[in-house]
């Protein structure tokens, strides 16, 4: 073949590729035979069927089927012996493919730029760390057993915070009753806000039996858009007023929800809190090191993996801006200043992503396919039959892309691994909504996703 570089510009490559015209016809031939040796034609024995008859029934798949063939096997012999490392799929443009005619395409390829060596060591890094005080924990189990807590009916007894009640309710906006706006039998816990806070105000104290009427106010955003700003006027009925029981808690509590006592139990609330802190603190120390190493490289990126972040980011922003949840600060942004925003977002995580990238290739950093199957069941646990873990197993069993993502991902955190075993990280006990609280600094934390 003949391979002509015909231009290009930073990372984007282009070439020329001419297969002369025996070579490329001998190949459709050969896949001729081979079609051949398994036809079925009347009149013919299998292998047996003349060069003519088989091009003309099967000649044009052939031909294409020749043509995506060639096409791949000379592209990526062209690559390999300039040693491009295409950072996406070449693009593949035929020029000419006639019969008696050679065959030449157009190949275009974005190559993975050179990546300069950084100094990891010099990166200085803080991880916050909670501790679990045993208040803590007491609060959560003392929640733990508030929502394992019973009900009984109370004949007389007026209701009162904490109280469960059993009420019908129908409510009207402008006389008209409107959608959800009614059910019958529905569980109320007084005082928690669990519908409005003017059903917790004006069912206190009332009997079972009793009835009344309760205005309601629909603003915030967390109404139907429907019925933002609209007022509605509710006839509410007490059907019961259940008294909370007693809740005991115990060995034989810690027992009933699978541990061995009530030290068990509480070893458990403990040991899930500083598992969560710690999953935390982990992001969050994460984000700090991306920021890190994408100030500290300065590289060109392709053009095509960029545009295809920024296209993903960008119709996060979109489904954000439908529902009424984009960020504050982009709220104010013109469409021009919004993307640009996003663009620059996008830069970040491909430059971040092709270091992460190199560490794994430098490194010879691996995945094992005990490491996939463990991500994926837990995965699935945390799901959840009823949260869509069936599903996902299913995705997985049935999608190599699927097992494909999860393993990038393990790459992508053994080198953040890698990178921070070399770092200078040191360890700042916060409190817990200092760790929860809102991410600082970063671009990439504005806006969606991250």
């Amino acid at each position: 073949m003949q391979v002509t570089e015909t231009g290009g510009e930073k990372l984007r490559r282009e070439l020329t590729v001419v297969v002369p015209k025996d070579d490329f016809e001998s190949r459709v031939a050969e896949r001729l035979r081979e079609v051949g040796q398994a036809a079925s034609i009347p009149g013919f024995r299998p292998g047996k069927v003349p060069m003519s008859v088989l091009k003309t029934r099967f000649g044009k798949a052939a031909r294409a089927e020749t043509v995506e063939t060639t096409v791949q096997e000379t592209a990526q012999r062209a690559m390999d012996d300039r040693e491009w490392r295409p950072a996406m799929p070449p693009a593949v443009d035929i020029v000419t493919n006639e019969d008696g005619a050679d065959l030449e395409y157009k190949l275009t390829v974005e190559v993975f730029p050179d990546i300069p060596s950084v100094d990891f060591g010099a990166i200085e890094l803080e991880r916050m760390v909670v501790e679990v005080t045993d208040e803590r924990v007491e609060e959560n189990l003392g929640l733990l057993a508030e929502s394992r807590r019973t009900y009984s009916f109370s004949a007389g007894r007026a209701a009162a915070e904490g109280d469960m009640l059993v009420i019908d309710y129908e409510g009207r906006i402008d006389g008209e009753p409107f959608e959800g706006g009614s059910a019958e039998g529905f569980e109320l816990l007084l005082g928690r806000g669990q519908l409005f806070s003017e059903f917790d105000e004006r069912l206190a104290g009332l009997v079972a039996g009793d009835a009344r009427e309760v205005g309601v106010s629909f603003a915030g955003d967390r109404f139907a858009e429907d019925l933002r700003g609209k007022e509605a006027v509710f006839e509410v009925k007490i059907v019961e007023v259940r008294e909370p029981d007693p809740v005991l808690v115990d060995d034989s509590f810690a027992e009933s929800l699978g541990h061995e006592n009530l030290a068990g139990l509480r070893e458990a609330i403990r040991k899930d809190h500083e598992r969560a802190h710690q999953r935390t603190s982990r992001q969050r120390l994460k984000l700090k090191l991306l920021d890190k190493l994408s100030e500290m490289i300065d590289i060109d990126v392709p053009p095509g993996l960029l545009e295809q972040q920024f296209d993903a980011a960008w119709r996060d922003v979109e489904r954000a801006r439908e529902a009424g949840e984009l960020d504050a600060d982009d709220r104010e942004k013109s469409e021009e200043e919004l993307r640009e925003t996003y663009m620059n977002i996008a830069r970040r995580r491909v430059t971040t992503g092709l270091l992460l990238n190199e560490i794994v290739s430098r490194e010879g950093l691996a995945v094992s396919g005990d490491e996939i199957a463990r991500e994926m069941i837990q995965h699935v646990n945390v799901l959840g039959p009823g949260g869509g873990g069936a599903e996902m197993m299913e995705l997985y069993r049935r999608s190599p892309e699927a097992a494909e993502t999860v393993r990038n991902m393990l790459l992508e955190e053994k080198a953040v691994d890698y990178v921070l075993e070399l770092a200078q990280v040191t360890d700042r006990v916060v409190a817990e909504k200092e760790l929860y609280g809102e991410p600082d600094g970063s671009a990439d934390r504005k806006g969606v996703g991250e």
